[in-house]
């Protein structure tokens, strides 16, 4: 598809947990730094050294919640396994138990003369039924000894485990401490640019013009995706009405309050908020873009444009088809120097920037 060979041409930056962009060529501005390297710690930009901390803080992110979630998993087996080491070792004690009047019996058959009384019938018959049953009982201690090994076997193997399991839930502890002082680092570094930005007058100019040169590059973009003869595709299911329809009936992309943020709309929501598509589209892009973080980029047909900015996670791919109000991101403030948590939105037609307030239902 020609959407994603012109984004792979023009935009580049490492895809975020979960995405398939394989874009790995762009312009300085928009993908990799003045100097086209990804070391962001050397990236004289703000939005630049921005965008390393960011990079590194949705990494840890990623960690934690994997960590949680191996730890939380661990935590849970952990009584359900003691409870069967419990039952187990009940049983254990009643097979040795039951083993043990067995192992006796036959002793007093063999040692105490069972044996000889069998031996001293005359009839043949009495003798061969003697030591059928004689040899019942070997076999039921036979038995009875496998299965205790069987068990033996089993309880041993769940101790390992259990020993394992409490191995394992320390060492995920301590993991799950280190990458929380390593967030914590990370907010405290980002803390740090941001207010240097809000302190320093030269810096805040410098902001300006840089957020002013990301604007440039994501218009441009967005303009080219318009422009391409296939780069405004209408959905898989053409029966399927157009967006054109649902002008000023379209749902919010995030639960949360808005404020106009040219030329889109920035809406207020808490960290990990569902963001939505508000229209059934392609994924024509979803990865780090210059001054946007983490950002999605939907085609609805008819060269119509929907863009999710600042996300905190990306849970779709470029490539993939998504429905209206399907979960395609979590909010975030990746790529803000404004130090707020929301999402930056915008709808652009023909690779131009509309106002929302227009295609969006009335709250």
């Amino acid at each position: 598809m020609s959407v994603v060979f012109l984004a792979g041409a023009l935009l580049a930056g490492e895809r975020p947990d979960g995405a398939k962009s394989d874009l790995s060529q762009g312009p300085p501005e928009v993908g990799r730094g003045e100097a086209g390297s990804r070391d962001k710690d050397k990236d004289p930009s703000l939005l630049g050294e921005l965008e390393g901390l960011d990079r590194r803080g949705v990494e840890i992110a990623r960690r934690l919640k994997a960590l949680a979630g191996e730890r939380a998993e661990a935590v849970r087996r952990l009584p359900v396994l003691e409870e069967q080491l419990r039952v187990g070792e009940e049983a254990l004690k009643e097979m040795q138990h039951a083993l043990m009047v067995q192992v006796r019996l036959l002793y007093g058959l063999g040692a105490g003369g069972g044996l000889k009384v069998i031996f001293s019938q005359r009839s043949p018959a009495r003798i061969q039924q003697g030591l059928r049953y004689y040899g019942y009982l070997v076999q039921s201690r036979n038995r009875e000894f496998n299965r205790f090994r069987h068990r033996l076997r089993v309880l041993s193997q769940m101790a390992t485990e259990h020993r394992q399991l409490l191995a394992d839930v320390e060492r995920l502890t301590h993991s799950l401490e280190a990458e929380q002082a390593a967030r914590e680092s990370q907010r405290q570094a980002r803390s740090g640019l941001l207010g240097r930005v809000q302190g320093e007058r030269s810096l805040g100019e410098k902001k300006v013009a840089e957020l002013r040169q990301a604007e440039g590059a994501l218009s441009g973009f967005v303009d080219q995706l318009g422009q391409t003869p296939e780069g405004s595709r209408p959905p898989l299911d053409l029966s399927r009405e157009a967006i054109l329809s649902r002008r000023g009936a379209l749902p919010p992309p995030v639960a949360g309050p808005s404020q106009e943020k040219k030329p889109g709309l920035f809406f207020q929501a808490p960290a990990e908020a569902p963001v939505r598509a508000i229209f059934g589209g392609q994924v024509v892009y979803a990865d780090w873009f210059r001054g946007y973080g983490l950002l999605i980029i939907l085609d609805h047909g008819d060269h119509v444009f929907s863009l999710y900015g600042h996300n905190g996670q990306v849970l779709v791919s470029q490539g993939d088809w998504v429905d209206r109000s399907d979960t395609i991101a979590e909010a975030g403030e990746t790529g803000s120097l404004e130090g707020v948590v929301g999402l930056y939105f915008e709808i652009r037609q023909n690779g131009r920037p509309v106002d929302p307030r227009r295609w969006l239902a009335a709250r």
